[in-house]
C-alpha cells in the first residue's frame, strides 16, 4: 500500500503535500523516522500538523489565525488535525472551541479548512451549518492513506486539491482498491464574492 501511495502521488504531479496528523500510532521515535522517510520519499515539499497520536495533548488552533493569513495568496488553507465538521459516515461531538476557531478563520479569509482524525473522507460547505461565518468556507476531511485502521467501511484514501487557472477549486478523492489508488469521487467549486460555491 505504501509503495502504491508513493507511486500514485508521483503520478498526480502534486506541488506540495499537506498531512493532517497522526503520523504515528504511539509517538515513538522509530514511528516518526518511518513517517519522515515516507514523506521525504514523495519528492515534493510537505507540511504536517501533529495529530492526537503524535502528541499527548489535542487542542484546536485558535490563536494567531489572523496574522498567519496576512499575506495575499490565491488560496488560503488552514490545516488542523481534529474534525471541524461531522462527516456523514461518523457521528461524534466536535472538539471544544471549533466554532470560535472557524469564525476566526473565516474572518481571516480562509478558503478551506483541511482536517483528518476520523479515518473517513468528506467535504462540506461550513457556512451551511454555521451561517455566522459570513462566507462560504469549505471543510475537507482526509481519510487514512496508509493505516489499516479504516472506518465506516471505507478503504484507505487521500485527497488531491487543485486550483485551476480558471479559478475553480477541484477535490479528487483517491482510494486504494485492487492494489492501487484510483479516483473515487471529484467535486468542484467556483469562487464567488461570498466564498466558494459548488460548480
Amino acid at each position: 500500500m505504501v509503495a502504491g501511495l508513493l507511486a500514485d502521488v508521483a503520478a498526480q504531479r502534486v506541488d506540495q503535500v499537506l498531512v493532517s496528523g497522526d503520523l504515528t500510532m504511539r509517538a515513538r521515535r522509530a514511528q516518526f523516522r518511518a513517517a519522515r522517510a515516507l514523506l521525504d520519499g514523495l519528492g515534493v515539499p510537505w507540511v504536517s500538523v501533529p495529530g492526537n497520536h503524535d502528541l499527548p495533548l489535542d487542542r484546536v488552533l485558535t490563536r494567531g489565525i489572523g496574522s498567519a493569513f496576512a499575506a495575499p495568496v490565491p488560496l488560503k488553507i488552514l490545516l488542523v488535525h481534529h474534525p471541524v465538521f461531522v462527516p456523514a459516515a461518523r457521528s461524534h461531538r466536535l472538539v471544544r472551541g471549533v466554532d470560535r476557531a472557524l469564525r476566526a478563520a473565516a474572518a481571516a479569509g480562509v478558503d478551506v479548512v483541511l482536517c483528518g482524525h476520523d479515518h473517513v473522507q468528506g467535504h462540506v460547505d461550513l457556512a451551511l451549518s454555521r451561517p455566522d461565518l459570513g462566507r462560504h468556507v469549505l471543510g475537507i476531511m482526509a481519510g487514512t492513506a496508509t493505516s489499516r485502521r479504516v472506518r465506516a467501511g471505507e478503504g484507505q484514501s487521500y485527497n488531491v486539491l487543485s486550483l485551476t487557472d480558471a479559478g475553480r477549486l477541484r477535490l479528487e478523492v483517491r482510494q486504494f482498491r485492487d492494489g492501487r489508488f484510483a479516483p473515487l469521487l471529484a467535486q468542484e467549486w467556483t469562487r464567488a464574492p461570498e466564498g466558494w460555491r459548488e460548480a
